[in-house]
C-alpha cells in the first residue's frame, strides 16, 4: 500500500500548488528551448514560437500558486 506524501495530510492545496509549480518550470524550459534554437521548433505556428508567451505564463502560474498558499487556511 502507497503512503500519502509528506505534508500531504497537513495541506491538501499543496498537491495543487506543487502541480503549479512544476507546470511553470516547464514554461520556463520550453522558453529558454525556443529562445535558443530562434523559434525553429515550431515555425508552422509563429504565435506558439514567442518564448516570451511561455515566460508570462510561468509567471501567472507562479502568481496562482503564491495566492493559493496566502488564501488556504493554516492549522495551529
Amino acid at each position: 500500500m502507497r503512503r500519502p506524501l509528506p505534508g500531504a495530510e497537513e495541506n491538501p492545496v499543496k498537491g495543487l500548488v506543487n502541480t503549479l509549480v512544476v507546470l511553470a518550470v516547464v514554461g520556463f524550459a520550453v522558453g529558454l528551448v525556443l529562445r535558443a534554437t530562434g523559434g525553429d521548433l515550431v515555425s508552422q505556428r509563429p504565435q506558439l514560437a514567442d518564448p516570451v508567451f511561455y515566460w508570462h505564463s510561468a509567471i501567472a502560474l507562479l502568481a496562482l500558486a503564491v495566492l493559493i498558499l496566502l488564501i488556504s487556511p493554516r492549522k495551529k
